[in-house]
């Protein structure tokens, strides 16, 4: 086992060692958002893991009340997701919302409770908020990594079949977004590991491209001879 993993393991036990919420949260978090590996538990446990390891090669250090704070955020910052859809509403609202509630249930006073809706706010991409401290820095900067490197890949591809998206869109993604998240990112360390996992994602890309476009021709031709339903299309992307 590398010494990263073996880090973020530790590092998870510490906190659900020292606080008693976290044996509460944790499983409501599997209940609400489930455990599928793009934006279930795992995705919020890798967020929890990112976040201590800027922590850690940043050099910052946080007072135990503002780590305790950050940490409640990661675990609630997806919370709302499985009823974005059904509300239309932007899951970083919702999340807010219900971690509102919560942490009422749960005893915390009404400045801290603001402090996690706050963070949960300003971490969305998609939502355009700016990061106004460094916790907020952190929760933002540790979800987005965890959107690039293998792992991007991964939910690149898995959320592009779910909503049957034909297979160049993955690729359009990234263009549009992906290939952009290291100029985002907060803090210098961030900007550093993404750029590193962007080379891994840009390197999948590109290939897929190259062989994509190597027989896109041959799939548009056949269905113009009405080989295929009418309203089936591909989505065009020229060479980089």
């Amino acid at each position: 086992m590398e010494e990263s993993e073996v880090d973020c393991r530790r590092f998870v036990e510490s906190i659900c060692n020292n606080y008693k919420w976290c044996k509460i949260l944790l499983p409501l978090v599997g209940y609400l958002q489930g455990f599928d590996e793009t934006h279930g538990l795992p995705h919020t446990v890798r967020v929890l893991c990112n976040a201590s390891s800027i922590l850690s090669e940043s050099g910052r250090k946080l007072d135990e009340e503002k780590l305790e704070d950050l940490v409640i955020a990661i675990l609630l910052h997806d919370i709302g997701r499985g009823l974005e859809e059904l509300t239309e509403s932007h899951h970083a609202l919702l999340s807010a919302e219900l971690a509102e509630n919560i942490l009422k249930l749960l005893g915390f006073s009404r400045e801290r409770i603001n402090r996690v809706k706050k963070m949960i706010l300003e971490h969305s991409y998609s939502l355009g908020s700016e990061p106004s401290s460094i916790e907020s820095c952190i929760l933002s900067d540790a979800d987005k990594l965890d959107a690039l490197g293998a792992i991007g890949i991964y939910r690149m591809s898995v959320v592009g079949y779910n909503d049957s998206k034909p297979l160049l869109s993955i690729a359009s993604h990234y263009y549009d977004k992906l290939e952009k998240l290291p100029d985002i990112m907060c803090l210098d360390v961030s900007r550093r590991k993404a750029r590193e996992k962007l080379k891994i994602l840009k390197k999948f890309v590109e290939e897929l491209v190259e062989d994509s476009l190597e027989y896109e021709e041959a799939i548009i031709y056949l269905l113009d001879r009405s080989l295929a339903p009418a309203t089936t299309s591909t989505t065009r992307l020229e060479r980089p």
